[in-house]
């Protein structure tokens, strides 16, 4: 019996390590996220392992990212910035934070 239970809760720590995080973005102004100019508008972002997708009006660009874990349970989706420029995004409704590198795997422009 113990050896049932161990198993189950092995996959599903192994199904819940693997799921993408998804979440809506609003950005005001002018941004720029690892490099990546961004512009003002309501993207879809979906993370999967090191990799943040940015979709919207049918297009999309990857940029690579750190997923961290916060201190605690985050109420609204915020960024830390410097300027223009995006350094980490906090999601809502979880206790996970973005952290963005310097240059964009794959690109298009916005």
């Amino acid at each position: 019996m113990k050896k049932l239970v161990l198993s189950v809760l092995t996959v599903g720590v192994m199904f819940a390590a693997s799921a993408a995080t998804k979440f809506t973005l609003n950005i005001a102004s002018d941004v720029t996220i690892a490099g990546q100019k961004v512009k003002p508008g309501e993207y879809k972002v979906e993370v999967v392992g090191n990799e943040a997708t940015f979709k919207m009006n049918g297009k999309s660009f990857k940029l690579p990212t750190s997923v961290e874990k916060d201190a605690k349970v985050n109420k609204v989706t915020t960024v830390e910035a410097s300027g223009p420029e995006i350094r980490a995004i906090h999601v809502e409704n979880s206790d996970t934070k973005l952290v963005f590198h310097d240059a964009p795997l794959t690109g298009g422009t916005n």
